[in-house]
């Protein structure tokens, strides 16, 4: 009997826990690439016309969202226009945008392009349950990623402070190897910073990137590590340089957080 009851009590336990309301609904979007030119292709993908058409689908099929978040190389290009350009393919979304940069990205203009749409420029969000960290991890005049001191402190200021709480993570860059000889050249170089946080905390549910042009899935401590798809073009996993994936459809990643501290994902192929 008492082996009986300890099952069902398990299994009230996880219904309670998967039907657990949630708090906080996310989409993730990543390597726009956005250029100047409106018709501007790469790799044979008009980029602009490729964003619109994910952040179309966003708009109309993910309308319980509360953030859209932009994790890097929004711009292929750097310049003015193409951050310009950015704002014309946002225009359907009405929830709060954060956009992080990328190695393409130009800080400056980018930056330029965040304070023209929100007075609240922190990579941060939190609310009573939940953590967001959003780390910048472009490295100067370099591809690869780079983590900054400050931004580590902060997050681990931030977590101690909140034992309540629970955590996930954006980044640009990839953390962890891949098994991609040309994209683990680009890794973030001081990872284990990061790493060292998931690793001694359980409250970290997970890690998300974007850079690599296609879907990763690994699981560290609590957290989950995880890539998402870009929304042009797509690269083969696993490749020792770097090969377009043609049979690979551009997408995004559908991220909810609940109040039992549990996190669902999925990708959108458009």
């Amino acid at each position: 009997m008492l082996i009986l009851y300890h099952k069902i009590s398990t299994i009230k336990i996880k219904l309670t826990r998967l039907l657990a309301y949630i708090l906080m609904n996310i989409v993730q979007i990543t390597d726009l690439h956005i250029v100047k030119d409106k018709e501007g292709k790469i790799n044979n993908f008009n980029t602009f016309q490729a964003a619109s058409e994910v952040v179309k689908h966003v708009a109309k099929h993910q309308k319980n969202i509360d953030y859209l978040i932009l994790t890097g190389d929004i711009s292929d290009d750097g310049t003015p226009e193409s951050y310009e350009n950015l704002r014309e393919i946002l225009s359907p979304v009405e929830q709060k945008v954060f956009v992080m940069p990328g190695n393409h990205d130009s800080l400056e203009n980018l930056n330029n392009f965040r304070n023209s749409i929100s007075k609240d420029n922190k990579f941060l969000i939190e609310d009573s349950e939940w953590i967001i960290f959003m780390f910048d991890t472009k490295k100067h005049n370099s591809p690869n990623g780079q983590l900054k001191s400050d931004e580590i402190e902060s997050c681990i200021h931030m977590i101690d402070k909140n034992p309540q709480k629970n955590v996930i993570m954006f980044l640009h860059h990839h953390p962890i190897m891949i098994g991609s000889a040309s994209m683990d050249k680009m890794i973030i170089e001081n990872a284990y910073l990061l790493l060292d946080i998931v690793k001694n905390n359980g409250r970290v549910k997970g890690v998300f990137w974007g850079h690599i042009h296609n879907v990763y899935e690994s699981k560290l401590n609590q957290a989950l590590l995880l890539s998402t798809p870009s929304t042009c073009f797509q690269s083969l996993p696993k490749s020792k340089t770097f090969t377009i994936d043609g049979n690979a459809k551009p997408g995004y990643r559908v991220i909810r957080l609940n109040e039992a501290g549990l996190v669902s994902t999925e990708v959108v192929r458009i």
